[in-house]
């Protein structure tokens, strides 16, 4: 009984195998990006084939189409995000922290795990054997 059913199981996995197979081989030149083709004698009008098969292409933009801001904004006045002051105040307190913890395992003679053991009241909580 065992057997029978492990050959089933068996050759359904077989034939789900062959079908995805069968499925991806068949969807391979419409479903994956292939390389953009040239659309006449300008280079900037590359149409990929999904876009082809999709029933039609848009042009795409020029630089000249795009509406360019009156001026650059500045990034200096942020204190928040990818900046350099976040990065810089980021980096140097996340050192700081870091030899405050390892100074805090040295004279407590305990982990951190330990120390979080103690703080919740769980006496055995990270406790070393």
């Amino acid at each position: 009984m065992a057997t029978q059913s492990r050959s089933k199981a068996l050759a359904l996995l077989v034939l789900g195998a062959l079908l995805t197979f069968a499925v991806l081989a068949q969807a391979q030149g419409s479903c994956f990006l292939t390389a953009a083709r040239l659309t006449g004698t300008d280079p900037s009008l590359r149409v990929s084939r999904i876009q082809m098969d999709a029933g039609g292409y848009q042009v795409p933009m020029q630089d000249r189409d795009l509406i360019q801001p009156d001026e650059e904004p500045s990034r200096s006045n942020y204190l928040f995000g990818f900046v350099k002051f976040a990065e810089m105040f980021n980096g140097r307190i996340a050192m700081i922290f870091f030899f405050v913890l390892i100074f805090l395992e040295f004279f407590a003679n305990k982990g951190v795990i330990e120390l979080v053991g103690v703080l919740l009241g769980d006496s055995s909580f990270g406790m070393r054997k």
